[in-house]
C-alpha cells in the first residue's frame, strides 16, 4: 500500500506546479493589454476598416486595463511584434491553407485580431488561416466561456460547430507534459496545408527533455514551421540580469528549466537543427529591435517618455525570438552585431573588492573631496529621485551631508557632479522625469555646504557628461537636448556658458574624461537620436586654447568594446583609461565589463571580476590617485517585471606597473 501516497503526493506537487505556470498568464496579459492601451492607438495599429477607432481583443480578457512602465510596455510591444512579424512574413512567403497552432496560449486573442474581418492589418490572414489553441484544460475551460459570453468575440469567429469549436477557430485542452495526446493533434492536421506552431514563453517552463519532445513531434509534420519567443541567459545565470530573471519566476513557483540548458542563441539553433528542423533563424530581441525601420522607431519613441534604454536593452538581450522550419524559407535574416573576441584581451589579476553601501543610488553622480578623501554622491534615484548628498567613506558607511534644502536643486537624476576647484563641485543639467529635463547649474561649496545657483544652460540637457577643462572651467558634451551645440564651455570665474566650435559628434550617454596635464580628452561610444545605433568609437580630443576655443580630433578608431550605452571612463594616468559599464548590443560580461585602454598602443586588458557580478548601468566610476583606487559606486536596474538589482561599491587597487 505504501506506493498509493507516494504517487498522490507526487500527483498534488505537480499540479500545483501547472497551477503556478498557468498564473503567468494573467502578469503577461495585463501587460500585452497595457501596450494596447498605450501604444496601439498613437502607432494606429489595428484599425478598423472604416478609420474610426482601433480595435481592442485584450480587453476583453483583461477588462480593468493596468498601465506598465514605459520599459514593459516597449518590452512588451517588441514581444507582441515578434511574433506578429514572422506569421506576416509566413503569411507573404507561403502559398495555400496555414494552420496556425498556440502552444500554451493563456488568454491571448490573436486568433481574433487576426480573423476580424474590421481589422485592416489582417486582411491577409482572414482567408487562409485557421487558428488551434492549446493549453492546459482548466485555461481551456476559462477561455472557452469567455468567448461564449462576448457578442463581440463570437461575431469575429462566429457559431460554434460545437464546444470550443468555430470554422476557422478551435480551443484544445491538452497538457503538454504528456507528449502522446499532442502527437495524435499533430497527426490529425491536414498534410498539404503549412502548420506554424507557436510557443510564446511556455516551454520555457518544462523540462527541457518534454519541451524537446514536442518540438522534434512538430518537426514531424508536413510544411512545419515553428516560432519560439523565450528567455535567454547568454552570459550565464551569474549575470545580474539573468539571475534575477531566474530568481522571480523561482520565488513565483513557476522556474523557467528549458534556459537552464539551452543558454544562448547558438545553442536553441543547434537544438532546433537537432530535433528535426533543418533551417533556423534566430536572434534575440536586440537584433529584432534594430531590424525595424527608422519610421518605425520614431513612432515608437512619441508613443511615451522612454529613458530607460539600458534596462531595454538587458530585456532584449534575454529573450530569443527564432523561426525554425524542416523546409526550405527564404527568411528575412536577423541583422548581424559585432562582437568583440575575448581572446583578444589579456586579464589583469588586479585586488577587487565589493563593499556595501547604506544608501543605494542609481544614475546619481559623485566627486572625491580632496581635503577630506571621501566620497560625496549627489542625486540620482533611490527609487524615487533625490537632492541629498551622501558622503561614503572607505567601507561603505554612509552620512547625509547637511545643507538648507530651501537654497538647493531639485530633486534630479542623470546629471553631472565635477570637482572645479579644490573647494566646489558643480551640478549640471540631468532631469526629473525623462519629460521635465533641466537646464539649471548649482555650485557646491565643500567647506560651507552652501548652494549657489551658476549659469543655466542654453537647452535643458541630461545624459550628457561633464569634464574639467581647466581650474574653474568646465566643458560639457553631447547629451539628450533640444540643442544643437556639441560642445559648451562653463566658465566659472565669469558665470558664462557658451557654445565652442567642435569636431566631436553628439551622443547620448557617452563616456568621456579629460586630462588636464596633457592637455588630452576622450569620448567613448554613445547612442544616436533613434535609440537604436550606438557609436563604437573612441575620439581623442584636445582643447586648444582659451582664445580658439576649439576641440579638435586628432586621433579615433572603431573596436566592439567601444560600442556602450551609459557608460564611465577615468584616466589612470598620461596614456591609459579605464572603460567600465553600460549596455550594447552584446552583454558585457566579467571579462569585459571593465577594461583598461592604451590610447598610444590602442590596446586593451581587462580587469576580471569575481562572482556576485555588479550591474553597471547608472553606476559611477571615481579615481583616487594618492591611493591608486578605482571607486565604482551606485548603479543598478529594473529587470523588466522580475524586480530590481542594487549595485553597491567595488574597490579596485591598481597596483604600479601591472597594468
Amino acid at each position: 500500500m505504501a506506493p498509493g501516497p507516494v504517487r498522490n503526493k507526487q500527483e498534488r506537487r505537480r499540479q500545483f506546479a501547472d497551477l503556478a505556470i498557468q498564473g503567468t498568464n494573467n502578469s503577461s496579459i495585463a501587460s500585452k493589454r497595457s501596450v494596447e492601451v498605450v501604444y496601439y492607438p498613437k502607432l494606429q495599429s489595428n484599425e478598423s476598416s472604416d478609420g474610426q477607432e482601433t480595435l481592442e481583443y485584450f480587453k476583453h480578457f483583461v477588462p480593468k486595463p493596468l498601465q506598465r512602465s514605459p520599459c514593459i510596455n516597449r518590452g512588451y510591444w517588441l514581444r507582441l511584434h515578434a511574433i506578429r512579424s514572422q506569421l506576416d512574413e509566413i503569411s507573404a512567403k507561403v502559398q495555400g491553407p496555414v494552420v496556425v497552432v498556440n502552444l500554451g496560449c493563456g488568454f491571448d486573442p490573436l486568433p481574433f485580431q487576426l480573423l476580424d474581418k474590421r481589422n485592416v492589418d489582417s486582411k491577409n490572414f482572414r482567408d487562409r488561416f485557421t487558428f488551434l489553441d492549446v493549453d492546459y484544460p482548466e485555461l481551456i475551460d476559462e477561455k472557452a466561456s469567455i468567448i461564449a459570453g462576448n457578442d463581440e468575440l463570437k461575431e469575429i469567429v462566429g457559431e460554434p460547430i460545437a464546444h470550443g469549436k468555430y470554422h476557422k477557430y478551435s480551443l484544445v485542452a491538452c497538457n503538454l507534459n504528456y507528449p502522446d495526446p499532442f502527437a495524435k493533434l499533430v497527426d490529425s492536421l491536414d498534410d498539404k496545408c503549412t502548420k506554424v506552431f507557436i510557443a510564446e514563453v511556455s516551454l520555457a517552463y518544462m523540462k527541457p527533455e518534454q519541451a524537446d519532445q514536442i518540438i522534434e513531434v512538430c518537426s514531424t509534420a508536413t510544411h512545419s514551421h515553428f516560432l519560439m519567443l523565450e528567455q535567454l541567459t547568454p552570459a550565464s545565470s551569474d549575470d545580474p540580469f539573468g539571475h534575477q530573471m531566474l530568481k522571480h519566476f523561482n520565488k513565483n513557483r513557476s522556474p523557467l528549466q528549458s534556459v537552464i540548458k539551452y543558454q544562448s542563441v547558438d545553442s536553441q539553433t543547434q537544438r532546433f537543427n537537432r530535433l528535426g528542423f533543418s533551417h533556423v533563424n534566430a536572434g534575440d530581441m536586440f537584433q529584432l529591435w534594430c531590424s525595424l525601420n527608422e519610421s518605425t522607431k520614431s513612432a515608437l519613441q512619441r508613443v511615451e517618455p522612454f529613458d530607460e534604454l539600458e534596462e531595454f536593452h538587458l530585456f532584449a538581450h534575454h529573450y530569443i525570438i527564432l523561426h525554425a522550419t524542416n523546409e526550405t524559407f527564404a527568411f528575412d535574416k536577423f541583422p548581424l552585431l559585432p562582437v568583440p573576441s575575448a581572446d583578444d584581451i589579456d586579464v589583469l589579476s588586479l585586488p577587487v573588492e565589493y563593499f556595501e553601501i547604506a544608501n543605494v543610488r542609481k544614475f546619481g553622480a559623485s566627486v572625491l573631496d580632496p581635503n577630506k578623501k571621501q566620497l560625496l554622491y549627489f542625486g540620482g534615484s533611490c527609487p524615487q529621485r533625490t537632492n541629498e548628498i551622501i558622503s561614503i567613506g572607505p567601507d561603505g558607511d554612509c552620512e547625509a551631508v547637511p545643507f538648507d534644502k530651501t537654497t538647493a536643486p531639485v530633486a534630479r537624476a542623470c546629471h553631472t557632479f565635477t570637482l572645479v576647484n579644490n573647494d566646489t563641485a558643480m551640478v549640471v543639467g540631468g532631469r526629473r522625469n525623462p519629460w521635465q529635463p533641466l537646464s539649471d547649474t548649482w555650485m557646491f561649496n565643500l567647506s560651507s555646504h552652501e548652494w549657489t545657483r551658476g549659469p543655466d544652460l542654453p537647452e535643458a540637457c541630461y545624459r550628457h557628461v561633464t569634464c574639467l577643462l581647466k581650474k574653474n572651467k568646465l566643458l560639457i558634451l553631447s547629451g539628450k537636448t533640444q540643442s544643437s551645440d556639441a560642445a559648451l564651455l562653463l566658465d566659472i570665474e565669469q558665470n558664462r556658458v557658451e557654445s565652442i566650435p567642435s569636431q566631436l559628434p553628439v551622443l547620448i550617454a557617452p563616456a568621456a574624461d579629460y586630462n588636464t596635464s596633457t592637455r588630452k580628452g576622450v569620448l567613448i561610444g554613445g547612442g544616436c537620436a533613434n535609440e537604436s545605433d550606438i557609436s563604437d568609437h573612441i575620439y581623442i580630443f584636445t582643447y586648444d586654447n582659451d582664445e580658439d576655443k576649439n576641440l579638435k580630433i586628432v586621433d579615433a578608431w572603431q573596436d566592439p568594446l567601444f560600442c556602450r550605452y551609459g557608460a564611465q571612463a577615468r584616466f589612470i594616468n598620461d596614456n591609459q583609461i579605464v572603460l567600465a559599464g553600460g549596455t550594447g548590443p552584446f552583454l558585457f560580461n566579467a571579462r569585459n565589463m571593465i577594461v583598461v585602454l592604451d590610447i598610444r598602443s590602442h590596446t586593451f586588458k581587462s580587469i576580471a571580476l569575481p562572482n556576485p557580478l555588479p550591474l553597471l548601468v547608472g553606476a559611477d566610476l571615481q579615481f583616487d590617485p594618492h591611493s591608486q583606487e578605482l571607486l565604482l559606486v551606485g548603479g543598478g536596474a529594473t529587470c523588466y517585471g522580475f524586480g530590481s538589482v542594487w549595485n553597491h561599491g567595488a574597490r579596485i587597487r591598481l597596483t604600479e606597473g601591472k597594468y
